[in-house]
């Protein structure tokens, strides 16, 4: 059963890392899917998601994706509220409806954005509007163990801080921050993961780089937006299935 996780795993981190996702709802319904406890499911996720997060980082914002005085306004107050978000627990099927309705939010966002024509210029976000949006996300990250770059995307988009492509390069390492606090949050939780995780790291990294190289050069801003919709429809489908 391991290797039938890992090739699933795999496959979801290329296509999460083509829009600068790390892929940690769509671990979340992988190890679901198989049975796994929502106290492995949790921190699992989330070091996956630092993993490929660090990778799809590096690929992003050597495309020149990445923009700072876009980044830190989401990110200072992200990861305290992640930290808090972390030391909470949630369990069954409760844990699944709260990530699958996350979800469906961030996708009806990204599929009426993807219905208008392209966006013009972007222009970075008001400091107290950006900070106050991390806060609110980065708990919901450390709640979930979803690295928080989902719900990230399509605010970014929607507000006209971002095209869909600088939203993806942002969207990389506000995962891999968030995902660090949430993990810091409950260390204990670290005691309780699958054998196979290192072999699974290895499989998400390779997966997660091939798919940041195919989404930071070669899919445009429209692509990236409609990819990511279906994907986010698909799992919190899956998730709301008792």
């Amino acid at each position: 059963m391991a290797w039938a996780i890992g090739l699933a795993l795999a496959s979801i981190a290329f296509l999460y890392a083509t829009t600068g996702q790390a892929g940690g709802s769509g671990y979340i319904a992988v190890l679901s899917w198989f049975g796994l406890a929502a106290v492995v499911i949790r921190p699992t996720a989330l070091i996956l998601n630092c993993v490929v997060a660090v990778m799809t980082t590096a690929t992003y914002a050597r495309a020149g994706w990445f923009r700072w005085q876009r980044f830190w306004p989401v990110t200072i107050l992200a990861v305290p509220a992640a930290l808090l978000g972390g030391r909470l627990v949630l369990t069954g099927y409760t844990y699944h409806v709260l990530v699958a309705l996350c979800l469906l939010w961030a996708t009806a966002r990204l599929l009426g954005q993807s219905a208008v024509a392209d966006p013009g210029p972007s222009t970075p976000p008001p400091a107290l509007a950006a900070m106050a949006t991390g806060g609110i996300i980065g708990f919901i990250s450390g709640l979930t163990g979803i690295g928080g770059g989902i719900f990230l995307t399509p605010v970014l988009v929607m507000r006209g801080w971002a095209t869909a492509q600088e939203a993806a390069g942002l969207a990389a390492p506000f995962i891999l921050v968030n995902s660090l606090a949430a993990l810091l949050a409950r260390p204990v939780a670290l005691m309780q993961m699958p054998l196979a995780l290192p072999l699974w790291g290895v499989g998400v990294v390779l997966s997660g780089w091939l798919g940041a190289r195919v989404g930071s050069q070669y899919l445009s801003a429209r692509r990236v937006q409609q990819l990511l919709a279906s994907i986010l429809l698909f799992t919190s489908l899956y998730l709301l299935i008792p």
